[in-house]
């Protein structure tokens, strides 16, 4: 049996990261797609409501607090 087949039945990784990363989809925001709120949340709406899509970072950015307006949107991300 080899290494990596031993690795793979035991469910061991074949490698680690120190780093993550994060997507920034910055495409003009006609051009997302986007992810739906869950379940839960959908229910709580009214009948026509049309707010359905999740929230993405670079909303959570533009609608940060005060005190956060100096962070550019890579650190605010990070962070």
């Amino acid at each position: 049996m080899s290494v990596q087949t031993t690795y793979m039945v035991l469910s061991l990784p074949l490698y680690h990261t120190s780093r993550s990363f994060s997507f920034l989809n910055t495409s003009p925001s006609y051009e997302h797609v986007f992810i739906l709120k869950l379940n839960k949340k959908l229910k709580e709406l009214l009948p026509n409501s049309i707010d359905i899509k999740a929230k993405f970072v670079i909303n959570k950015y533009l609608e940060r607090l005060e005190t956060l307006h100096n962070l550019t949107l890579s650190e605010f991300v990070a962070y």
